[in-house]
């Protein structure tokens, strides 16, 4: 069954949409503009196990928002209550140290956390893991059994001895997504303790931590789930790996991408093999942009409005201003005289299971 409802914003506001108290379980959905035809389409989505739910918008655009209440399960005496105005709900990033490293070190992952909560402007809905909660150790080594609620994302972080200086510098991604709206509830970045000691002497502590930490929000990490992975060089080695959502692609061409003949847009890494091969944007296009899968010592890695876009087309509402000045290079610009070393992250993302809770979106 399902409920339309839709409110008219006269003036830009802040507006929290939600419902609470009753039983059972529903779903809400929010849209701004066009009613979409399906509510997949939505563009906020909240799904959790009860009654309780939200969508967030910040600085919200005036016009017409329609809302949509699915009934997952019956419910009944649920409280649907529009907020227009008040303080910015932000979006939230906890960090739980499990083996930190230096201050130094640690305050990277702070700076990164507060840079991405920048960028991802809206709340995502609470997700509760009280009446289901998750095993210990099933994240990442040492984190304790999860029972409690989640706002927005939890990252692990551990700082350990891995497998000695190289080959493996870390790796990075969630472990816990939400069902509805896909997006992660709870992820890991681990480190070996002696690469990062060296990418810290290297003075590219921060472009590191940000990459990673881009995974965990989904970046590479969610794109297949979303349908916006397209010809991945997992199945087919060397495609034209690509990433289709709509944002990303006009951001690309704002950066100069527009006259690209190498393949479809946005090219995506179909090289590094596993673990960096669709999952990044591609070095050969891209060079020293964050989320290709090197990391330039010497030059600034721009985090780009194409990478703040791309999380927009994974649902995210963004704000694109926090974009760094980027333009895709021409051919002759691709190698740098001084690019120095850098840190090769390849194989970064990972390895394990995406596990999904909650309800789970219905294909159509």
């Amino acid at each position: 069954m399902e409920l339309l409802f839709n409110l008219e914003l006269p003036s830009s506001s802040n507006l929290v949409i939600s419902t609470s108290g009753g039983s059972g379980d529903l779903d809400l959905y929010v849209h701004h503009g066009p009613r979409p035809a399906h509510r997949d389409d939505y563009k906020c989505q909240s799904g959790s196990p009860i009654s309780s739910e939200s969508c967030t918008f910040n600085a919200a655009e005036p016009g017409v928002y329609h809302i949509l209440l699915f009934a997952w399960d019956q419910f009944s005496g649920v409280t649907l209550e529009a907020q227009v105005g008040g303080d910015p709900n932000p979006f939230n990033i906890e960090l739980v140290f499990l083996n930190g490293g230096t201050t130094e070190q640690d305050d990277a992952f702070r700076t990164s956390a507060a840079k991405w909560e920048s960028i991802i402007k809206d709340d995502i809905y609470d997700f509760s893991f009280v009446n289901n909660p998750a095993a210990a150790n099933e994240c990442v080594s040492g984190q304790q059994t999860i029972s409690d609620v989640v706002d927005d994302v939890r990252i692990y972080v551990s700082i350990r001895d891995i497998d000695g200086p190289q080959p493996i510098l870390g790796r990075a991604g969630p472990c816990y997504i939400r069902g509805l709206s896909e997006h992660p509830i709870v992820g890991m970045m681990e480190f070996d303790i002696y690469d990062f000691d060296r990418i810290t002497d290297q003075g590219l502590l921060i472009p590191v931590v940000l990459h990673e930490m881009g995974h965990v929000l989904g970046i590479g990490t969610i794109w297949d789930r979303k349908e916006l992975l397209m010809n991945p060089s997992a199945v087919t080695p060397s495609a034209d790996t690509h990433f289709k959502g709509p944002h990303a692609i006009a951001a690309f061409d704002n950066a100069g991408g527009t006259n690209y003949t190498g393949g479809q847009k946005v090219p995506v890494e179909n090289e590094a093999g596993p673990g960096s091969q669709d999952s990044h944007w591609r070095e050969a296009v891209f060079n020293a942009e964050l989320m290709s899968p090197f990391v330039d010592s010497g030059v600034q890695n721009p985090l780009s409005r194409i990478t703040i876009q791309s999380l927009a087309d994974l649902g995210y509402g963004v704000d694109v201003t926090q974009g760094e000045p980027y333009s895709v290079p021409l051919a002759a610009d691709l190698v740098s005289p001084d690019r120095g070393p850098g840190i090769d992250l390849r194989d970064d993302i990972r390895i394990g299971p995406i596990l999904v809770v909650g309800p789970k979106k219905r294909r159509r």
